[in-house]
């Protein structure tokens, strides 16, 4: 599950968005409440390759991780930062995100962050 966590971070700072939603379930849900929630891997690729269309320079860093592989549950505490094409600022957010996997698929990831002050 960490290894998952580790390719999912690898595909977003290559800009990868199929990589990173080739992690994924064919049914799986991705949500960020209240903001975001895609269901399906195809949704959850075209959420990836706007993201990747829109921001360079993205850097996930998985902080520390707790698994329970008996269950296929994971829960990380990350950091996310990128640059913004639109202006070339950089925004940090510091999260949380319970996974779920079944075999080494996600099948949910519901994450919450916080903006940090860069």
């Amino acid at each position: 599950m960490e290894e998952t966590l580790a390719r999912f971070a690898d595909a977003l700072a290559r800009g990868d968005a199929d990589a990173a939603a080739n992690l994924f379930a064919v049914d799986a849900v991705y949500e960020e409440p209240p903001r975001f929630r895609f269901e399906g891997r195809e949704a959850i690729r075209a959420f990836f390759r706007d993201f990747a269309a829109r921001h360079s320079d993205a850097r996930f860093t998985a902080l520390r991780a707790v698994a329970d592989p008996a269950h296929g549950l994971l829960a990380a505490e990350w950091e996310w930062r990128y640059l913004s094409a639109s202006d070339g600022q950089e925004r940090a957010f510091s999260g949380m995100s319970l996974i779920a996997f079944a075999g080494d698929r996600i099948t949910s990831w519901r994450g919450l962050s916080i903006p940090i002050e860069t």
